[in-house]
């Protein structure tokens, strides 16, 4: 599969860096975390139960089950992509950060 650079945001124009290639990673690392999210609360009665929990009775359905496995592991997917991207690339985040602060400072 072949990176695409986004386009021009943070000066990486039709370079495709470890950085960007690891941006796009992330990204569809949330997607998928994001619809796996998605597929769990779309089941009826999720999070209706006292103090917003699954009642059993949804929880016992195995295709409950196999959701919530689907989310856990996006989940702790992108929590341990995070936490290696960011000792990784820590210089490149805070310099597209501070890119990001000047811009929005410069926009006023």
């Amino acid at each position: 599969m072949e990176n695409a650079a986004p386009s021009g945001k943070h000066g990486c124009e039709g370079v495709n860096t470890p950085f960007v290639a690891a941006k796009q990673k992330q990204a569809i690392l949330e997607q998928e975390y994001r619809e796996a999210g998605a597929a769990l609360k779309s089941f009826p009665g999720s999070g209706s139960g006292v103090l917003g929990l699954t009642p059993d009775a949804v929880r016992e359905l195995p295709e409950w089950q196999s959701a919530k496995r689907r989310h856990d592991t996006a989940f702790s997917s992108l929590r341990d992509f995070n936490a290696a991207f960011v000792k990784a690339f820590h210089k490149e985040l805070r310099a597209e950060r501070r890119a990001q602060l000047r811009g929005m400072r410069t926009d006023k």
